[in-house]
């Protein structure tokens, strides 16, 4: 280590993990170090290694912690004084190791410590650019390294370039702060962390990014910058490149590639529909197609969702999940004899999933003595978990236990009997996938994941059901799948899955993908036959599989859900309609939903929301509440910026952080308000102008809304059209004809 006294802030609690990797690590090579932390509960139980001096701020609060950091490093008897390294460990640091370098400009400051500070990135056959992968702080990212597994072994030298997100709160008081710190030292700061990996290298660079921003434009330009300046020449020397996660992996790689490169992207983000929402983001999007020989999607609903919006480069989509190692996922010597041994696996997605978790659990084998449920990774939902466990007496059934490390996950799945997966977005479920090669029976929902792994298989490798928080649904299927446990294969559907999900067939289309066969991976071939091909399915059983295309001319249904909730409600119904043989019209506000909840092409979606946004009256509001301030606040801040003393350019980017919360809190509690009651009436004359037009009233058999924000354009439709049956029945009997 170059350091021998190291100052290490960590002022926030988004990177508490990183926070204690790295000082074990500097601990462990005889380095001193001085810990600056927060009152904050995550940092209370902390126990320092020996050689290592803690103090802890009197406050909590972003804003005090920020003032008492500065306060403790630039006092009298600060420890500033001593070290020869300072360490900005989260974004809440930055303002603080700004101020320590206007006190002493000779210290060394870095956002991470580095064994070899000086090592840059190096010339390289493949460069992987990605904002997933294995860290201090997410130590359990296996995406892109079970992807790199299937790398053809010509490749000789692999550079994994790893922009990774550091979050903060952007509602913090201390938001403004970072915002201004990181747009002016930011490439400044963004020193690579360059270490040797078994095939090449890894550059770790840290992209200080507000938390739960939805302005995907801005993370992808953010990572552009950051790893341009991190680069020895400012782009990538590699004469492949490979980007896993969409647009943030894949504009820093068709900008920073050099003109003979070929570039290849993976996209598996489930938000994609909302990513092709924002203009500036598909526009930077099209970009990416552009520059790219191939765009690798995790399943088919996210290549048809591109081919939909960019037909002109169809010819670039292609189907590619991501591989299962048959090597390191056994199949289990003897299938389960029973369903008591229950396991979740990933974040719950809310509250309401908790309940169906648990209250299924209880109810279906909570009274056998030996029912167990492991909870893998609960996240944000720990808590409710352990709270709703306690209402239903059976917390000492439940464990709760943190993400493991990758080379646990087989003995996790060979040591439980069943798998319940709650996903509702997710593109790709490699949990699931795993389980059904070890031989684990599956319980699923169905997400676009799930779907896609037991399409097919789902007879002899579980059971799907419909996206739900009903707890009698999680007890009636699991009912189902234990009266047919027996009737499981779990042989053949390892076989079916490995046919497509293995690494063998995965590495043969990446190695055409990368342009190391002379014979071209034609646009939208399947990589194998369909999954489960050859496996007999049981009488009575559900495939989880909607139909093709109906006809143009079939009979149809308008369903009226305005919310995203609405048509999450609805899609029971939808896969129903459609089963029958019949055209789905959706009339909502929230046209990315249907892909959200897997509606697919199962539907014809005729949007409001970019109708309803342009209405005078939300014009005004925009206008007058965020716009007109807004572009005062903006040009302030571009003045500012020019100058040398960073106070000004900081007195307006806090003038700018009180601008956006108290417009948003006028918008919630004042505008909206008003807005709510009017807004039925607004969405009518919208869809009578916009949707109705469109529809085939002739062969519409009814309509259906879901919720109450659609109730009005249904009463209008049944007026304008007595004969038409207008239902807020979210059901189809089995005798209607």
């Amino acid at each position: 280590m170059a350091y021998s006294n190291v100052l290490y802030l960590a002022l926030g609690t988004e990177r508490v993990r990183a926070a204690r990797w790295h000082v074990d690590r500097l601990v462990e090579g005889g380095v001193r170090v001085t810990l600056v932390v927060p009152n904050h509960p995550q940092w209370k139980k902390l126990e320092p290694p020996p050689g290592v001096t803690v103090r802890r701020l009197g406050a909590t609060e972003p804003r005090a912690a920020l003032r008492a950091a500065r306060r403790l490093l630039l006092g009298r008897n600060g420890p500033l004084r001593e070290v020869d390294l300072l360490v900005a460990g989260d974004p809440q640091a930055l303002p603080v190791a700004w101020a320590a370098l206007r006190r002493r400009p000779e210290l060394a400051v870095r956002l991470e410590p580095a064994e070899e500070p000086e090592r840059r990135t190096g010339l390289t056959d493949l460069a992987v650019v990605t904002p997933w992968y294995p860290s201090p702080e997410d130590p359990d990212s296996e995406f892109v390294p079970s992807a790199l597994d299937a790398v053809d072994p010509s490749v000789e030298r692999i550079s994994v370039l790893h922009t990774e997100e550091w979050p903060y709160p952007p509602q913090s008081a201390a938001a403004p702060h970072i915002d201004v710190v990181v747009e002016r030292f930011g490439p400044k700061w963004s020193l690579p962390v360059v270490t040797g990996t078994l095939r090449g290298e890894l550059t770790r660079v840290a992209v200080p990014n507000p938390v739960q921003s939805r302005a995907f434009a801005e993370q992808a330009e953010a990572n552009l910058r950051a790893l341009r300046a991190a680069l020895p020449t400012g782009r990538i020397e590699a004469p492949l490149v490979h980007a896993y996660g969409g647009l943030a992996g894949g504009l820093p790689a068709v900008r920073l590639a050099r003109p003979d490169a070929r570039v290849v992207v993976s996209e598996q983000s489930e938000r994609l529909s909302e990513l092709l929402a924002q203009p500036a983001a598909k526009k930077l999007y099209a970009e990416l197609l552009g520059r790219a020989a191939a765009l690798l999607c995790v399943n088919p609903q996210l290549r048809d969702l591109v081919a939909a919006q960019f037909p002109q480069h169809a010819e670039k989509l292609h189907v590619l999940p991501y591989p299962v190692d048959p090597d390191r996922f056994p199949l289990r010597p003897t299938p389960p004899g029973n369903l008591l041994r229950w396991l979740h696996v990933g974040e719950l997605p809310d509250e309401r999933a908790v309940r169906a978790l648990l209250a299924g659990f209880a109810r279906s084998v909570g009274a056998e003595p030996e029912a167990t449920l492991t909870v893998v990774g609960a996240g944000a939902m720990a808590g409710t978990v352990r709270a709703r466990a306690r209402e239903l007496d059976i917390a000492g059934r439940v464990t709760l236990r943190p993400a493991v490390p990758a080379e646990e996950y087989p003995a996790l799945l060979h040591g439980h009997d069943l798998l319940v997966h709650l996903g509702r977005h997710d593109t790709f479920s490699t949990v699931v996938a795993a389980a059904v090669v070890t031989g684990l029976p599956v319980f699923a929902t169905r997400s676009p994941g799930a779907e896609d792994v037991l399409g097919g298989v789902e007879p002899a490798a579980g059971l799907l059901v419909d996206l739900t928080n009903d707890p009698k649904v999680v007890v009636e299927g699991f009912r189902e799948l234990r009266e047919r446990l027996g009737t499981l294969n779990p042989a053949a559907a390892r076989t079916a899955v490995l046919a497509r999900y293995g690494r063998q067939a995965v590495a043969a289309a990446l190695r055409r993908h990368h342009g190391l066969d002379s014979e071209p991976l034609p646009a939208s071939a399947p990589l194998a036959e369909p999954v489960g091909a050859g496996v007999p399915a049981p009488a009575g059983s559900r495939s989880g599989q909607l139909p093709g295309p109906v006809p143009g001319d079939a009979d149809r249904v308008v369903v009226v859900a305005i919310s995203a909730g609405n048509v999450r409600r609805s899609k029971a119904f939808t896969h129903s309609v459609v089963a029958r043989g019949m055209q789905v019209d959706l009339i909502t506000a929230d046209p990315g939903a249907a892909n959200r909840v897997g509606l697919g092409h199962s539907v014809r979606i005729h949007p409001l929301a970019g109708h309803e946004e342009r209405r005078p009256l939300l014009r005004a509001e925009r206008l007058l509440l965020r716009r007109a301030p807004g572009k005062i606040l903006s040009v302030a801040r571009s003045r500012t910026r020019r100058m040398s003393a960073l106070r000004p350019e900081l007195t307006v980017a806090v003038a700018q952080w009180a601008h956006n919360r108290a417009a948003g809190a006028f918008h919630q509690k004042v505008f909206n308000r008003g807005y709510q009651v009017v807004r039925p009436l607004v969405l009518w004359r919208i869809a009578r102008r916009q949707a109705v037009p469109k529809l085939d009233l002739g062969r519409t058999r009814r309509v259906v809304v879901s919720g109450v924000d659609g109730v009005t354009i249904g009463w209008k439709l049944a007026r304008r059209h007595p004969k038409l049956p207008v239902t807020t029945s979210l059901a189809w009997a089995d005798d209607e004809s």
